[in-house]
């Protein structure tokens, strides 16, 4: 099986030695047009005096920054993730080795996703709205971004949208053909805005393999969801009185959608048809590593 190594930066520093022992469990989601989400789980306990040990610690704190880079085999490291953390689930047990916290990291788009507002851009291309708004990101150092033809019509364009800078992004993205998102770069707390096409070049990351002399991955576990429709993007549009509808995104299914309505009570229309299910399949890997 291929040597494994990982790195880990906090504060865009290498971890040292005491805090890599820290953390006993890594976990990368990447997925297409939402933001990369990381989960590091931390063991906590209690001291001699009965206190709770390892949840103040400042690597841990909120937009705290963290970087994690993976390097299979002869290749070089690759950044998996780099971005603030966004929030912690703490489990606390009284039960010696049982007490776990999780740290959930989110890339550098999450700075664009905060804040709700009104834009207005008047004579302007949409890649040119689209390095506009990566550009008032201090993390986000660099951009690769696709030029995008002039409209057809006579009148000038102009583009007004509520929301956030990362939904005006995805919307000027999915009318090009194109996603908007953000990578880590090559050094920690410099990332990269992408406004284009992914490639259709190979990957020069190496093959995965679950069998044989040259596998690297420990599990394999596909995931299968009835009610998961690759046509649905955005949840139905509901009052925002009523109460009985619970609409939530289902983890590793950035498109599907949970509905739960109260029994007691019917629910009101949604303003937005919801398409029937349709029968897709997920597939989800795990990459154990190992360290001494």
């Amino acid at each position: 099986m291929s040597h494994i190594e990982y790195r880990l930066y906090f504060n865009n520093t290498p971890a040292t030695r005491e805090q890599l022992d820290r953390v006993e469990e890594i976990v990368v989601e990447q997925a297409v047009d939402m933001a990369w989400e990381a989960r590091l789980k931390v063991p906590i306990g209690t001291d001699a005096q009965g206190e709770w040990t390892g949840e103040a610690d400042s690597i841990f704190a909120d937009f705290t920054p963290v970087r994690v880079e993976l390097k299979v085999g002869d290749s070089g490291f690759v950044p998996l993730i780099d971005g603030p953390v966004v929030g912690r689930d703490d489990q606390t047990n009284t039960e010696p080795g049982q007490g776990m916290m999780t740290v959930v990291v989110q890339d550098d788009s999450v700075f664009l996703n905060r804040e709700e507002r009104l834009f207005r851009f008047d004579d302007q291309l949409d890649h040119e709205i689209a390095a506009a708004l990566f550009e008032e990101i201090a993390q986000i150092t660099e951009t690769e971004i696709e030029t995008t033809p002039a409209p057809t019509s006579q009148l000038t364009p102009a583009v007004a949208e509520r929301g956030t800078a990362m939904t005006l992004l995805r919307s000027l993205a999915r009318r090009q053909g194109l996603h908007a998102y953000v990578l880590p770069g090559t050094a920690p707390g410099e990332s990269i805005g992408c406004f284009k096409a992914f490639t259709t070049e190979p990957s020069s990351l190496p093959p995965l393999r679950l069998t044989g002399p040259e596998r690297n991955l420990a599990m394999f576990s596909p995931e299968i969801y009835a009610h998961f429709s690759p046509g649905v993007r955005d949840p139905p549009v509901l009052p925002p009185t009523h109460s009985v509808y619970s609409v939530k995104t289902l983890p590793s299914a950035p498109q599907a959608l949970a509905i739960s309505i109260s029994k007691d009570q019917k629910p009101p229309l949604p303003t937005k048809p919801i398409p029937p299910p349709k029968f897709c399949r997920l597939a989800m890997v795990t990459q154990s590593i190992w360290t001494g």
